[in-house]
């Protein structure tokens, strides 16, 4: 059952490769498709009414999503994993490979609470009041 599966996978791949015409048709249609939310800050500019900009927005929104479904389906199974990979190589190569020394210097202040989390005390709960994600609240109960 393998086998067949894998046979089908290059009889479909030496059809049509994933460079072929499709794979570059649907390339454009994914630039297209993000190209077109330039037209927004164009009607900004041109100062076109608030419910016209709120407008375009709504079905630029709409035609993005049917795009990007048309793009998987001109391109077809090979192709769009072909442009993951291209994609998602040149997202790798912009992560940095270390982080700065500046980048590990900084410290949030409820750094020491969040080491301090492990044993119970009543300043650990202090901390929490004062770092944790209610902080600034007012809350009813006491400890």
């Amino acid at each position: 059952m393998q086998d067949r599966r894998a046979v089908a996978v290059q009889a479909a791949e030496a059809v049509e490769p994933a460079g072929g015409w499709r794979f570059k048709l649907g390339i454009a249609t994914f630039v297209f498709a993000f190209a077109i939310w330039l037209l927004v800050p164009l009607a900004a500019l041109m100062q076109v009414a608030t419910g016209t900009v709120a407008a375009l927005v709504g079905t630029l929104f709409i035609c993005n999503k049917v795009l990007l479904v048309l793009v998987v389906a001109i391109m077809g199974k090979p192709g769009f994993q072909q442009l993951k990979r291209h994609i998602f190589a040149f997202a790798a190569a912009l992560v940095p490979s270390e982080v700065s020394r500046s980048a590990t210097r900084l410290v949030s202040p409820c750094s020491a609470f969040r080491s301090s989390r492990r044993s119970w005390s009543p300043m650990s709960m202090q901390s929490r009041r004062t770092c944790g994600p209610t902080a600034g609240r007012s809350s009813s109960w006491a400890i």
